[in-house]
């Protein structure tokens, strides 16, 4: 099979089905930058993960339309901002719930750079600095894909995650599995 494998669009699940099944797929939550100032963008998503550990790479996923896209084409690089339970405003700002664009989105939090100028996060959960290492446009979004040049983390943060139409903190399970009746 090739990278770029042929399918008939009439095969595919419909968008409201897709739509609805996916809503079940908890995520990170994540802010995704790129830019400097007073040209920075962003975007909330949950679609961005790891890619590889060696090298340390990564991939997000951005809808074309959104003005961080074009940031992140021009520049090369982005930076990937992984949120705590603290940031329920901060991702509902940058998912424009507000209204709000562009730079306006940065004012409320502390906000720097590491080694590419991408906009990185000084209270997130974990934070990487990439640099552009591939673009695969794919529909209405494009997968970036990122070398890592930089990260910075914490450990005493609750991650946020979203699904089936909410924010949501995850609970800890015993790590020796369900309580067993006597």
């Amino acid at each position: 099979m090739t990278a770029e494998a042929q399918f008939d669009p009439n095969d595919l699940v419909d968008s409201i089905s897709f739509k609805r099944a996916l809503r079940g797929v908890t995520g990170a939550v994540s802010i995704v930058t790129s830019g400097s100032y007073p040209a920075r963008h962003g975007l909330t998503v949950t679609a961005a993960c790891s890619l590889c550990i060696e090298p340390s790479t990564v991939l997000v996923c951005v809808n074309k339309s959104a003005g961080a896209h074009d940031t992140i084409v021009k520049t090369r690089s982005f930076g990937w901002n992984v949120l705590s339970s603290s940031h329920v405003p901060l991702a509902q700002k940058f998912s424009g719930q507000d209204g709000s664009k562009g730079d306006v989105r940065f004012a409320e939090k502390e906000w720097h750079s590491l080694r590419t100028g991408a906009p990185i996060l000084i209270d997130a959960l974990s934070s990487f600095d990439c640099r552009v290492i591939g673009v695969h446009p794919t529909g209405t979004h494009t997968v970036f894909v990122g070398a890592v040049l930089a990260e910075m983390h914490r450990e005493d943060l609750e991650p946020l995650v979203y699904g089936q139409g909410r924010f949501a903190v995850p609970a800890n399970l015993d790590r020796a599995g369900p309580e067993k009746s006597v």
